[in-house]
């Protein structure tokens, strides 16, 4: 799966709703972007805030370092010496670069809480509140391109294309959206949230929003 990663638009800068003429699509340099990953740019230019998170090294212990750490084109996988993460060219347009996540039989698994998982993940994360607020409104957009040699045969497991989220602290979360390819070839749109129980612990809820087929060997374009 090739994917270009979430441009996040500070939307209070334009207003709640899109005219025509806000419609374009904002350069990498505009101010209202809070943040944005370029796979044109070199791993090392990458935004500090881009983490990779994947399986094990060769000593057992789960990767999750700045994406701004690996060398070029991205993440070697030790057990099948093939690239998990990577930047690639995009399979529609030689002039464009895309990141390309490959999860692979027998890859290095990550080792979470009583469970492994097959990792080939990035996510941003953000501690100041100066850089995303609350009660502000938010733009995000994103594309990904299914290879043709991805199974929708109704076997295996979903994968995770995006999700927006926040942490849940001493108060319930408001629903955040969250996308996910099936197994059998639809992609989910959904909103999920936490709730705060007795003793600090919480419970996640979903709720579908819609379905559609996904096709291969065609970019998807979302805009949340």
């Amino acid at each position: 799966m090739k994917i270009y990663w979430p441009l996040l638009l500070a939307g209070a800068a334009i207003g709640t709703h899109l005219s025509a003429a806000h419609a374009a699509a904002p350069q990498y340099n505009d101010a209202r972007i809070v943040y944005s990953a370029n796979p044109r740019t070199p791993l090392a230019q990458h935004n500090k805030y881009v983490t990779l998170q994947l399986g094990v090294d060769q000593s057992g212990k789960n990767i999750q370092r700045t994406i701004t750490a690996f060398p070029e084109p991205g993440y070697l996988d030790f057990k099948t010496s093939q690239f998990t993460v990577m930047r690639a060219n995009d399979p529609v347009s030689s002039t464009k670069k895309a990141y390309r996540h490959k999860i692979i039989q027998g890859m290095a698994y990550r080792k979470d809480s009583g469970y492994q998982s097959a990792r080939a993940e990035a996510f941003s994360q953000w501690t100041s509140p100066t850089n995303v607020m609350q009660s502000v409104p938010y733009w995000a957009a994103f594309a990904f391109y299914v290879d043709s040699d991805h199974p929708f045969n109704g076997t295996g497991d979903d994968l995770d294309i995006m999700e927006l989220g926040h942490g849940v602290t001493s108060s319930n979360s408001l629903p955040t959206p969250a996308f996910y390819l099936r197994r059998n070839g639809t992609m989910d749109a959904m909103l999920s949230s936490n709730t705060v129980l007795d003793g600090g612990n919480s419970t996640r809820k979903t709720s579908k929003i819609f379905s559609k087929a996904v096709k291969k060997g065609v970019w998807h374009y979302i805009v949340v």
